[in-house]
């Protein structure tokens, strides 16, 4: 067994290539204008019906761990691994398993001092739910989602995660996680697009008000937080940013920090929501939904890496004083960035201090 263990990242990690490279051939396929694929379509279709039935397993496993405590490898590391590689399919095919991952869905996300939770500590809680992220995004969007969403007490994990990434940590937990700004960027608008559908599913009648209201407390617990890392991001130009920033990571961040650093007031008032609601829809408009689907940094940064002490990517980049983001070298949209979030204060859509 202790061999087997030592292995046991190898075929993890290639199940999240193969999906990986399985969702990369469709998305060729879509943006290409004769609509051909690598792959036949009877290959692909195959494949996918395998890494289906892999997914299966992997959440056998989970399920008996949370059922019954069995754990074959009786590894914290392991259970994460596995859950970074279920989390990779679901963020590409939330639907086959969508009903087990929701029965599941509270111990995964509950908080490590709770009965029966899987995580042993307030680390391994954020990485769980932050490799579960892509999956609530989706399914948010569903009736049923949103019930097992707040059955999870989704929105108080997704503010635990946000803490976490932005480097904002409690006395309980190991300090914060190394994660540069591309990545959390991507993490955070993501945090943020999933209390927005908890909101919009209470606005359109398929989730009860009690789930908005957690939505946007959760959302005014971490805004002074999240405005604080938004201005040290921007004005930071040592700051690693593979790439440089893009204009739309700019608006996000530049909507960020224009919240005061004392956070969100009144977020528990009657119908606050509402207000929080429109806030989150000019922040993550829904047509970015699939770009943030799409994007493997909600995912990245543990999991099988546990087992590995690698993830399979290649050496860490260095960053000097030139690497820094390009996204503010607009002021023209800047300033209607700004001009926006500010009209947004004065008519009353958010409740600042």
């Amino acid at each position: 067994r202790p061999e087997a263990r030592k292995l046991l990242p190898v075929p993890l990690v290639l199940f999240e290539r193969l999906v990986g490279a399985l969702a990369a051939d469709a998305q060729a396929a879509d943006e290409s204008e004769d609509g051909v694929c690598l792959l036949s379509a009877e290959t692909a279709q195959s494949a996918v019906r395998a890494l289906c039935d892999t997914a299966g397993l992997l959440l056998e496993y989970l399920e008996n761990v949370l059922d019954d405590g069995t754990d074959v490898t009786g590894d914290p590391d392991t259970r994460l691994a596995v859950t970074r590689a279920v989390g990779s399919f679901l963020a590409e095919l939330p639907d086959p398993h969508a009903s087990r991952i929701d029965s599941i869905l509270p111990r995964l996300l509950s908080h490590h001092a709770a009965p029966g939770a899987m995580c042993p500590d307030q680390a391994s809680r954020s990485l769980t739910t932050r490799f579960m992220l892509p999956y609530l995004l989706q399914r948010t969007e569903d009736p049923h989602g949103l019930e097992a969403f707040e059955r999870a007490k989704g929105p108080a994990a997704l503010a635990s995660l946000a803490e976490r990434v932005t480097g904002n940590v409690t006395g309980d937990d190991d300090g914060p996680v190394e994660i540069d700004a591309q990545e959390a960027v991507g993490v955070v608008a993501a945090v943020c697009a999933t209390f927005r559908n908890a909101m919009e599913g209470t606005e359109r009648g398929h989730a009860e008000e009690p789930l908005a209201v957690d939505a946007a407390k959760a959302f005014a617990d971490v805004a002074g937080t999240l405005s604080e890392w938004a201005e040290r991001v921007l004005n930071d130009r040592t700051v690693a940013w593979r790439e440089g920033g893009d204009v739309e990571d700019g608006t996000f961040l530049r909507g960020l920090q224009g919240l005061r650093r004392d956070g969100v007031v009144g977020a528990g008032a009657p119908g606050a929501w509402r207000q929080m609601l429109d806030f989150l829809r000019a922040l993550v408009p829904a047509e970015s939904d699939q770009l943030l689907i799409g994007a493997n940094s909600f995912t990245s940064g543990g999991g099988a890496g546990y087992l590995s002490h690698s993830d399979g990517e290649e050496d860490e980049e260095t960053f000097d004083g030139e690497d820094a983001p390009v996204f503010d070298e607009d002021p023209e949209l800047n300033a209607q960035v700004r001009a926006k979030f500010e009209a947004m204060r004065k008519e009353g859509a958010l409740n600042v201090d």
